[in-house]
């Protein structure tokens, strides 16, 4: 199966789950702010305009011919979640990865000798080079290095994280013409209570107009999200990514 059928078949989940869940503008029954999905692979498209404008505040673009800040972190990559090196030297997976390979490994996790062609073919050890750099200003402080972007149309632009077993949520960012709409997304394995959106409160985002035309969002962010009456939650960040 290709990566497009992939792609296609995991946004025909998100909008199935659109219609009929519906995204619960309130906060979760739980106060639990480490809240996860138990599917980390789904991708959160922002293809629907209504689904992320409605109730929504937006902010103002602050465009900026040149933008400084540390953008340095372009230079930084790392392995998919679920990779890492294990006592042996040897890259392994742990989490989300293929079941066959748990029969490559001997009982203290070292990858068989006439294993290691097979296994390699199986996980993903590409180095993924950041394109953002932020902070989830909560109880724990979590950070997010990846974040994935689209052109819906002319004036619309969108960006979005990936929600996986170590990120708070999905940060939603829709950019049009000179507003910006933004929402944390969660969906909880608790079916009572499905998805959550917390809306934007306040915020700023600057981006580079000059890097804007050659299709690079560059910028610069901080946004307050409300999660009830009596907390909010801060992320904030650098971004920059070739616009897909």
């Amino acid at each position: 199966m290709n990566k497009q059928l992939i792609t296609l078949i995991r946004l025909s989940v998100f909008l199935i789950l659109l219609i009929i869940v519906g995204c619960k503008i309130s906060s979760p029954i739980t106060t639990n702010k480490n809240i996860v999905s138990n599917d980390s692979t789904l991708n959160y498209s922002l293809i629907t305009n209504e689904f992320l404008t409605s109730n929504a505040n937006p902010i103002s673009i602050k465009w900026v011919e040149k933008l400084n800040g540390e953008f340095e972190f372009t230079k930084i990559w790392s392995y998919k979640e679920g990779i890492y090196r294990n006592s042996f030297g040897q890259l392994s997976c742990d989490g989300f990865c293929p079941e066959r390979i748990d029969k490559m490994k001997d009982s203290k996790g070292k990858i068989l000798k006439d294993s290691l062609i097979v296994f390699y073919q199986l996980i993903d050890t590409t180095h993924i080079f950041h394109n953002l750099n932020s902070i989830i200003d909560n109880e724990e402080k979590s950070y997010v290095n990846f974040i994935n972007t689209s052109q819906v149309n002319e004036s619309v632009f969108t960006l979005f994280t990936i929600q996986n077993s170590h990120i708070y949520g999905s940060l939603k960012i829709m950019l049009i013409n000179s507003k910006c709409f933004s929402e944390i997304v969660v969906i909880s394995p608790n079916p009572v209570v499905g998805m959550v959106c917390y809306k934007l409160k306040t915020g700023n985002i600057y981006i580079e107009s000059e890097a804007f035309k050659k299709g690079i969002i560059k910028s610069k962010f901080d946004f307050t999200f409300e999660l009830d009456n009596q907390s909010q939650i801060e992320w904030k960040g650098f971004i920059n990514v070739t616009i897909e």
